[in-house]
Formats: structure tokens, C-alpha cells, sequence
């Protein structure tokens, strides 16, 4: 799903944008961001028990995978016993909408792999948002109950025989208005940008086949590293997003000056190339084919053709700057 940025109020209904203009930043804080496979209630209740304890504890936003059990309120002990129950129950506060890519995947159904197309589309999402609190799961009677809040994001109208998008987000923040709501729902859709950021650390670094033994040693390692795949990232994210700004915003002139003559020859004219056409040549070194229904190089080609632009360029400058 692609991330969406800032929600943009227009009335009741929300419209996502490209680019974060509400995130503050904080060096005091920290926001862990997790899919279904970290809905795990003692991670949970640990965090709960720093807090109580005044020890450092992340906040966090969790997609939910099981429909917990949750405590009735004392006054209506009649209302609903689970996570989904509730929510769906809670009122609407608003809409937003969030702009679909195609996608072609394989599921599983009943032992199965089956082949799945997801449509294009821009879907309209109702916003809902409650605070429950949760019951230890069975056999974990030495847990206490936690209070979190849960946000339900989930698609209207959705085209005839596509699967309507639905979230539902667990989070010790508080969200008692839309636009918090939408802060989180903001906070979650970058969890794949950054799985993308450390797929490249660790696949196209490679930090973890070689990590020095010592501790001094290892912090500057993967401070350089992180550089390293965030500038991979970066560039990757850019090249769609400006594709017309000049190669020299973002490369050296020995980065680009060697792959204006491999791909356009020696004769050509040393111009400074768009960003756009170096991301094509950055690709090609990497093995993107480049078709017409490939779409833009991924970070795996990028990472893979920077490394041949870097040995091209440090050819470049023995050759143009001997010592």
C-alpha cells in the first residue's frame, strides 16, 4: 500500500498529500511502528509497566491480528467484549481518502496459493476511534488489563469483487479527535518506507555478515552504514518524486561525469544530466531492464548500481586528477 503523507482537512473529509508538514520531530521521543506480527499483549504490557515505573518506554502503533478480548465499561456491561466489536461500534469522525496502486499478489486460501489483483483506486475511508482496555489472554493471569486506543480505518463503497481496505491500529496514544486519529493512521503508512530503509541496510550493506566484535567499533559501522542506505533511499524516493531537478543537486561531478560518457559516449557534450535520467542509468547498472510496465528502478537495482557508479567514478578521478 503506498504511504500516504499529510492529511489535508477540506471539511469532514481528509485528502492525503505527499509530504509531512504536522511531524514534529523530538529527540525525547520515540514512536515504535509495527505490523500484525508484533500484536503481542506482553510487549504491551511491558511498555505499560516502564511507564508506570518512570522507565524509557517507546510509544507505539500496532496494526491489530487478534480480536482481543476487552472489559465492558462498569456502567453498560452489555456493550461489546472485543476489539473489532467496539470500534465498528464507536461513532464516525470523519472521512479521508487514500490513493491505491495496482498490485498482483498470491494469497493463501485454504492451503492454496491464489492469484490476487488489486485495483487502482482512490478509496474513501471512514475514521472511528475508541479506548478499550484489554484483557490478559488466557493462562496469563500474572498480566493487569491495559487501556489503549484503538483507530478503525476502513474502505466505503469498494469496487465489486476488491477487498475493502481496513485497519485497525492499536496505540497508547490518545485519540479522542479526527485529526489525531489521522495522525496515526499518518505515523502507520510510513512502516513500509521504513522496512525499505533497513532492507537496504541489511541486504544491501550487508551490516549484519561482517559486524565488528567491539562496541566502539560497531556504533561508527552502522552510523556510516545508516548514511550509506539512507542516501540509497533518498535518492531512490527523489528520483520519482523530482525527476526533473539537475544530477548535480544530489552527485558529485565525479559521479556523474563517467556515466554521461559510458551511456552517451565520448563525444557527448559533459552536461549536467537530469536526476531522472542519472535514477535510469543508476539502474541499468544494476540490472533494471527498464520495459515499459517495470516502472522506476527499486532500491535493490539502486544500491547495486551505485556501487558500479562509485568504481567508475574513483576511476574517473585517477584518470583526471592523477597525483
Amino acid at each position: 500500500m503506498p504511504c500516504a503523507s499529510v492529511p489535508k482537512a477540506t471539511g469532514c473529509c481528509c485528502t492525503f498529500k505527499t509530504r509531512p508538514n504536522w511531524i514534529t520531530l523530538s529527540t525525547r521521543r520515540c514512536e515504535a511502528l509495527s505490523d500484525r506480527e508484533s500484536d503481542i499483549y506482553e510487549s504491551f504490557h511491558e511498555i505499560h509497566r516502564r511507564r508506570q515505573a518512570g522507565e524509557p518506554a517507546a510509544h507505539w502503533i500496532i496494526r491489530s491480528k487478534h480480536d482481543r478480548k476487552i472489559s465492558p465499561p462498569e456502567e453498560d456491561q452489555a456493550r461489546a467484549t472485543q476489539i473489532k466489536a467496539a470500534v465498528t461500534a464507536a461513532p464516525i469522525l470523519g472521512k479521508t481518502r487514500l490513493e491505491i496502486r495496482s498490485k498482483e499478489e498470491f494469497k493463501k486460501v485454504k492451503g492454496t496459493r491464489k492469484r490476487t489483483v488489486r485495483q487502482a483506486r482512490t478509496a474513501e475511508l471512514e475514521i472511528r476511534a475508541c479506548k478499550v482496555e484489554l484483557v490478559p489472554p488466557p493462562g496469563k493471569k500474572e498480566l493487569s488489563p491495559i487501556q489503549v486506543s484503538v483507530v478503525l480505518a476502513k474502505e466505503i463503497n469498494a469496487p465489486a469483487g476488491q477487498d475493502p481496505i481496513e485497519w485497525i491500529l492499536l496505540t497508547d496514544f490518545q485519540v479522542r479527535t479526527l485529526k489525531k486519529a489521522l495522525q496515526i493512521l499518518e505515523l502507520y503508512s510510513w512502516r513500509w518506507t521504513i522496512e525499505v530503509f533497513h532492507k537496504i541496510l541489511k541486504s544491501g550493506c550487508q551490516v549484519e555478515d561482517h559486524p565488528p566484535e567491539d562496541i566502539d567499533r560497531l556504533r561508527p559501522y552502522l552510523a556510516l552504514q545508516m548514511v550509506i542506505a539512507w542516501r540509497i533511499h533518498h535518492l531512490t524516493l527523489l528520483g520519482r518524486e523530482c525527476p526533473e531537478l539537475p544530477a548535480d543537486v544530489f552527485f558529485e561531478e565525479w559521479e556523474w561525469k563517467p556515466m554521461v560518457v559510458i551511456f552517451c559516449g565520448n563525444q557527448a557534450a559533459l552536461a549536467v544530466p537530469t536526476l531522472g535520467q542519472m535514477i535510469i542509468w543508476i539502474g541499468k547498472n544494476g540490472g533494471h531492464i527498464g520495459r515499459k510496465g517495470d516502472g522506476p528502478p527499486g532500491p535493490k537495482t539502486m544500491w547495486k548500481g551505485m556501487a558500479k557508479m562509485f568504481a567508475y567514478g574513483e576511476l574517473w578521478k585517477a584518470l583526471n586528477h592523477p597525483p
